[in-house]
């Protein structure tokens, strides 16, 4: 999480619990394991890692210091590879509108029941999706050494908006 918040970003609760659960999708789908063993919940607002949910919660909608954000524990390069690919491709996105694409996919879609219900989006459901996306944008066929190096570039801030405003 160390990572997340050192970006260039701001970074409220909410918008690092849409980043955890892309930076969780992506190691499911890439590695084969998950990059936390907490279970994501479907929340009103999205993807919500409870004990995450419950450390910055005072936070509200204003930024979490880096102050406190602890050290990374057993972080390997791998994981922190995918951290780094999700907060460029979605670091410069607010938590609303990150909240707003997580509703439109079928890992919250399917696990939603509605407000106060926090049902556990299971990890099969975040990986399939995050397969599907892989697959889409072909890096799943890329050598692991490759792999970094391949993505493209990521979509400007207002190329998110304006997309997210179509929607």
């Amino acid at each position: 999480m160390k990572n997340i918040a050192e970006e260039e970003f701001d970074v409220t609760p909410m918008k690092l619990q849409k980043l955890l659960y892309y930076c969780q999708g992506y190691s499911l789908a890439l590695t084969g394991k998950p990059m936390f063993n907490e279970e994501i919940e479907a929340w009103s607002y999205g993807p919500v890692v409870p004990s995450v949910y419950q450390e910055y919660k005072a936070c509200g909608r204003c930024c979490i210091p880096f102050e406190s954000v602890g050290d990374e524990h057993d972080v390997d390069s791998v994981d922190a590879s995918i951290a780094q690919l999700v907060v460029r491709e979605k670091g410069c996105m607010s938590g609303i509108a990150l909240a707003k694409m997580t509703h439109r996919e079928a890992p919250w879609l399917n696990a939603y029941e509605g407000k106060y219900t926090n049902c556990t989006i299971s990890r099969e459901s975040i990986k399939a999706f995050f397969d599907d996306v892989l697959q889409q944008t072909e890096l799943y066929e890329e050598d692991e050494d490759n792999l970094w190096l391949s993505v493209g570039e990521p979509m400007s801030c207002e190329d998110w908006e304006e997309l997210l405003a179509k929607v």
